[in-house]
């Protein structure tokens, strides 16, 4: 009895292997101040799609510029596809950095020619670095100023931190004017005699 030969058959097929998109950032590792913003790019000459996750604390996450509020620490990943549906990502960590905090002096009032000393406390850090400013000049970098304003006036304080982030405050100085006196006329009285004089325009005498 023969034995049976065994056919055979073969075929080709071809599997093309597609390279993946790039995609770059120029960094990977930024630090931010608490809410303070920052624009960042994801570079790719192949995507046609991008994915940043996650979303808080982004204006957007679905293109390739976005900005970034500093809210808490976060690795955020940039997701990108091309047209072949191949992906690829790159990843950024940010740092937020905490806001120095002080106690400024309440709004307060004085009276025209007079003087006040505007004072500001650290609470978090005493390392500052302050500015006093009215009507945008600079008046001193010292925590405590003085003032004469000749007129109602907003002071505004900034502070900033050994970590270079800052924080503003302001106080407002009302001046008030000096109150007009007005006394009765002069008159002649004799010796011995005696005269009501009286005097207006305040509240004490």
């Amino acid at each position: 009895m023969g034995s049976t030969p065994s056919c055979t058959d073969s075929a080709e097929v071809t599997i093309t292997v597609n390279s993946l998109p790039t995609v770059t950032l120029a960094n990977n590792a930024i630090e931010l101040c608490l809410n303070a913003t920052e624009q960042i790019i994801a570079t790719s000459g192949t995507a046609t799609n991008y994915n940043w996750t996650p979303s808080e604390g982004l204006n957007t996450a679905d293109n390739d510029t976005i900005i970034i509020t500093g809210i808490k620490d976060t690795t955020y990943t940039v997701t990108v596809t091309d047209t072949n549906e191949c992906t690829n990502s790159d990843t950024l960590k940010v740092t937020v950095l905490n806001l120095p905090t002080i106690d400024i002096i309440a709004d307060t009032n004085l009276c025209i020619e007079n003087s006040i000393d505007l004072f500001a406390t650290p609470i978090t850090d005493n390392n500052l670095t302050y500015a006093w400013v009215k009507n945008g000049i600079a008046d001193t970098t010292q925590n405590i100023v003085t003032v004469n304003p000749t007129k109602t006036t907003t002071y505004f304080a900034t502070v900033t931190g050994q970590n270079g982030c800052f924080a503003t405050d302001s106080v407002n100085v009302t001046v008030n004017p000096l109150p007009i006196v007005t006394t009765s006329n002069g008159t002649t009285i004799c010796i011995g005699e005696t005269i009501d004089i009286t005097a207006t325009g305040g509240t004490s005498y």
